[in-house]
């Protein structure tokens, strides 16, 4: 969704909040389009994060303790793959044993 080189879309758009939102496309579904630099300050970041992840049906779907597949299932979600998803699963690991769980 981004235009040629030469409109600077790639910089305009490059991530930017909590979820790092990238590409013209994804910032005009955020409501950023007009003003991308909008999203990197705090409250607009989070603000943004918390709408992806309830339009997306996270909560329900993180309301518990995650086993792998569904694990993996959020990580497409916010991702769009698995890229990192081995690394992510060990960090999400050790953070349900810091809380007990």
């Amino acid at each position: 969704g981004n235009g040629d080189e030469a409109s600077g879309d790639g910089y305009r758009y490059r991530g930017g909040g909590l979820m790092q939102t990238t590409g013209r496309a994804n910032y005009r579904a955020a409501g950023f389009e007009d003003n991308p630099e909008a999203l990197r300050t705090p409250t607009n970041a989070a603000n943004s994060a918390a709408r992806f992840w309830s339009e997306n049906g996270l909560n329900e779907r993180t309301s518990v303790p995650l086993g792998r597949t569904q694990f993996n299932g959020v990580t497409s979600v916010v991702n769009g793959g698995q890229n990192g998803s081995a690394e992510r699963w060990q960090m999400y690991q050790q953070a349900l044993r810091a809380l007990g769980r």
